[in-house]
């Protein structure tokens, strides 16, 4: 009996009873914009992320030469800014997953970057930019596709 019901779940549409579901949003389709925009955030923070920690040593003396403003990064710096691009890879791993978490992750680690860059130069303008990232985030996640807009659909 147990065989049988099998094989009625595999008799039935699988794609036709997913998109009925609506509580199902991993089988909903994204924007392609809002691919994109993921799939770029999660490759451009892994290259950033681990390019700031591998390099660490070697980037304090490289802004000093090539920068015009005179500032003393510490290797520290470098670092803590890694780890936060790493985990921003986190956070769209999760928007990617239809998680809201991501979304808010993707807020505190624009307010722990704001703060490090606030510390580091003391530009209130610095502090009040890092967080039209968080805006553009959250417009992205506004596009639609069939009447649903991919921040609808997070969980």
């Amino acid at each position: 009996m147990l065989y049988l019901r099998h094989m009625e779940n595999w008799t039935s549409d699988p794609i036709k009873n997913a998109t009925d579901n609506n509580d199902a949003p991993s089988m909903q389709k994204r924007h392609g914009c809002v691919t994109a925009w993921l799939i770029f955030g999660m490759v451009i923070n892994a290259i950033v992320g681990l390019g700031y920690i591998l390099m660490r040593d070697l980037l304090p003396q490289a802004m000093k030469e090539f920068s015009q403003n005179r500032m003393e990064l510490t290797p520290n710096y470098f670092l803590t800014e890694g780890l936060v691009s790493l985990a921003l890879v986190f956070c769209f791993v999760q928007l990617w997953q239809w998680k809201k978490i991501g979304f808010h992750g993707i807020i505190l680690c624009t307010m722990i970057t704001a703060s490090v860059n606030y510390m580091a130069n003391h530009q209130l303008t610095d502090f009040i930019f890092s967080f039209t990232g968080v805006l553009v985030h959250f417009l992205v996640l506004q596009i639609k596709i069939n009447n649903q807009s991919a921040w609808s659909l997070l969980k």
